[in-house]
């Protein structure tokens, strides 16, 4: 993917990285003054080697992967890239969810910015030095003022005791120290690394859609993520251990196929007048309908989202899939393919590419705390293979 776009006025050359289970992806952009997106320069995938479920477990085949990508990118631009924001999923994430509660810093009881600065720092203070994990991500999920639930922005509200939700998620030490030596080989500087969650909604939702509650279903080759936004907070963000590649397993263990023609009669069942498999899909969709039912019981209405669901990622491609979450949840599904090409004005037509277009929505310019923990974790490496190399 090439595309030729006036860059006059660009502000900074952003690009985001989409370390996949099943492709990587790369998306080069620019941010104008002329439009409030990304404009895209172009971008590339290739097969995912040596990774699976964000696991690296063949480093110099996941090496050699990612630069052909980059190499390509870069001749493209006719540049080379430095900074680049990253994205990652795997069941090894762990989210924990935090309550703070502490008075209104302020003598007048206005709400300030020093308040949310406080309960972020009490919030992810919980995690220990010595814990397994570093903080990849922290999100504010929720503010009470008074007992009460905040709608819109609390600042400069009054009120003397400020409650506050946080959801963290937590990567392991070991495997960030993966990533570290992943990037260092490339020689690329990380100045995000999130969860692919964080990312792929930015280019899916408008903020209405976020006020008024939506939710993102990210069905991917091995993963499944859904983020459920309300009064623009996630107030869920859950991750689960099945996917596409679930699917085109079952279809090829009951039709006793290849893969490979499982993942076709995936796609086009209903024109291969195969009906059976209508079954076998309805039966992991349902289990992943099932967790997301689960979750909102307690969270949305009627455990039902006003603005629905969006379906994104590569189980979006899956026929009649919609349909099928639809009449699970009973309730109105977007596929994400339609927003993405509006958006895009047809440069992408497939929402597998919402996460790494999403990254280039974040702003490198300034330090970020991923690159505070990404430098002290290379220091420690650094040292370490210093140590016990010859």
């Amino acid at each position: 993917m090439s595309v030729k776009k006036d860059t006059r006025n660009q502000k900074n050359l952003r690009v985001g990285v989409d370390l996949g289970s099943k492709n990587f992806r790369i998306i080069a952009s620019v941010l104008t003054d002329m439009s409030p997106n990304p404009q895209i320069i172009t971008g590339a995938v290739g097969e995912a080697e040596g990774i699976r479920q964000g696991r690296i477990l063949d480093m110099p085949a996941c090496i050699a992967a990612l630069n052909r990508l980059v190499k390509k990118t870069e001749i493209e631009l006719g540049e080379k890239i430095q900074n680049v924001n990253v994205a990652i999923t795997g069941d090894f994430i762990k989210t924990k969810t935090i309550h703070t509660k502490m008075t209104v810093a302020k003598a007048s009881n206005e709400v300030t910015e020093l308040d949310f600065e406080n309960a972020k720092l009490e919030a992810t203070s919980q995690i220990l030095p010595n814990s397994p994990f570093h903080i990849l991500n922290t999100t504010l999920s929720e503010v009470k003022l008074d007992g009460k639930k905040i709608r819109g922005s609390a600042l400069h509200q009054v009120g003397g005791i400020i409650e506050m939700k946080f959801i963290l998620h937590l990567i392991p030490k070991k495997i960030l120290e993966e990533y570290v030596q992943l990037f260092d080989e490339l020689e690329l500087n990380v100045s995000e690394l999130v969860f692919s969650s964080v990312a792929n909604y930015i280019p899916l939702t408008k903020r209405s859609e976020r006020v008024a509650g939506v939710g993102i279903l990210n069905i991917g080759h091995d993963t499944t993520t859904f983020t459920y936004f309300e009064n623009e907070l996630p107030v869920v963000m859950k991750s689960w251990s099945i996917g596409g590649a679930n699917i085109t397993n079952d279809i090829a263990l009951m039709l006793s196929t290849k893969i490979e023609d499982a993942e076709e009669i995936k796609k086009n069942f209903k024109n291969l007048n195969i009906k059976k498999v209508q079954q076998i899909i309805n039966a992991r969709v349902e289990d992943i309908c099932d967790l997301i039912t689960a979750e909102l019981q307690d969270v949305a209405p009627m455990g039902k989202i006003a603005g629905g669901i969006i379906l994104t990622g590569g189980g979006s491609k899956i026929e009649d899939i919609e349909l099928t979450i639809k009449k699970c949840l009973g309730m109105q599904v977007q596929n994400g393919n339609k927003i993405l090409m509006t958006l895009t004005k047809n440069l992408l037509k497939d929402s597998s590419w919402a996460v790494a277009y999403g990254l280039c929505y974040f702003d490198s310019k300034e330090r970020t705390p991923v690159q505070e923990v990404w430098e002290k974790v290379k220091k420690y490496f650094n040292k370490f293979l210093s140590v016990v190399s010859p």
